[in-house]
C-alpha cells in the first residue's frame, strides 16, 4: 500500500515554501545580470531626462520601458524569495502545523 503524504510536502519530501524560496532566490541572484543591462540602458539616457522639460509617456523609448520592467521584475523576485523564506522559517518554528 502507498503511504499518503501530507498535503504540505511535495514528492521529494520538501515543503513547497522551501522549494519556492529556493526558486525565487536563484531567480533573484541570476536576474542580476539582466538588471545590470537594464540599469545601463536607463543610465545611458539619463542626461536626456534631466534636460527635457516635458517628458511624456510617448517620449520614453521602448527599451527604457523594457528596462524598467526588468528592474521591477527583479524586485518582485527578491520580494517573493524573502516572503517564502520567511514563511518556511515560520512553518519550521510552528512545528509544521498549517495555520491556514
Amino acid at each position: 500500500m502507498d503511504e499518503q503524504r501530507p498535503a504540505e510536502q511535495s514528492e521529494d519530501g520538501k515543503s513547497p515554501e522551501k522549494s519556492k524560496a529556493r526558486l525565487f532566490l536563484v531567480l533573484s541572484v541570476l536576474w542580476i545580470f539582466p538588471s545590470i543591462g537594464a540599469c545601463w540602458i536607463i543610465a545611458s539616457d539619463f542626461s536626456r531626462w534631466r534636460i527635457a522639460e516635458n517628458v511624456t509617456v510617448s517620449s520614453v523609448k521602448l527599451e527604457e520601458w523594457l528596462a524598467a520592467a526588468l528592474l521591477l521584475l527583479h524586485g518582485i523576485f527578491v520580494f517573493l524569495a524573502l516572503r517564502f523564506r520567511r514563511r518556511e522559517r515560520s512553518h519550521l518554528t510552528s512545528g509544521g502545523s498549517s495555520g491556514i
